[in-house]
């Protein structure tokens, strides 16, 4: 026999952490370029708004309805796409970090 079984046991653990690795590797790769074309597109959203969507708000209010004037709409609604796609990604993260094998723990 050209190898014991203590060898063969250990090259298939060797084996099997480092096509885990690669795949945390690879994972990790895509989740970074996802993060940075999120960020680029949201970039150019901002970019792109109208430049009376982004001046200063002049008036002040007691109550907290400054955030409802009709110039803070880009502003309102860019929140609302950077929190959606917060939680996008963090749910995205959790679901592939409960699928991903660990050594050991099978």
């Amino acid at each position: 026999m050209k190898y014991t079984d203590e060898e063969i046991l250990k090259e298939a653990l060797q084996r099997s952490k480092d096509v885990l690795r690669r795949r945390r590797e690879r994972t990790g790769r895509v989740l970074a370029g996802t993060c940075a074309v999120l960020l680029a597109a949201l970039i150019a959203v901002i970019g792109l708004m109208p430049a009376h969507l982004t001046g200063t708000y002049s008036e002040s209010s007691l109550y907290g309805s400054l955030m409802l004037g009709r110039e803070t709409g880009g502003y309102v609604l860019v929140a609302v796409i950077a929190f959606l796609l917060g939680v996008i990604m963090t749910v995205l993260c959790m679901k592939l970090r409960d699928q991903t094998p660990r050594i050991g723990q099978e």
